[in-house]
C-alpha cells in the first residue's frame, strides 16, 4: 500500500495484522488455514484481553480487506461451490 502512495491504509494494515500476530503468537499462517473457526476465536480473544467492540469490529473488517487484496493479487485460491439441481 505504501508504494501507491497509500500510508494510511498500510499503517491501518499493519496494526491489524501485529494484533493477528499477538493472537496466533506469531506463528505463520497459510491463506487456505483462515476460515470462520479461526475468524471467531481471534473475535473471542480481541474480547478476552478487554478490546473495545469499536476496534474489535475495526480489525475483523481490515483482515477482511487484506484478505481480499491477497484474493486479488492471485496469493490465495477461493474455492468454488457449485449447486446442482
Amino acid at each position: 500500500m505504501k508504494k501507491i502512495g497509500k500510508k494510511c491504509t498500510a499503517e491501518t494494515y499493519m496494526t491489524t495484522l501485529n494484533s493477528f500476530l499477538r493472537f496466533r503468537g506469531e506463528c505463520d499462517l497459510l491463506f487456505r488455514e483462515v476460515d470462520s473457526n479461526l475468524m471467531v476465536e481471534y473475535e473471542t480473544f480481541l474480547k478476552g484481553i478487554n478490546v473495545c467492540p469499536n476496534i474489535s469490529s475495526f480489525n475483523m473488517r481490515n483482515l477482511r480487506a487484506i484478505y481480499n487484496r491477497a484474493v486479488e493479487k492471485e496469493l490465495t485460491v477461493l474455492f468454488y461451490i457449485k449447486k446442482f439441481a
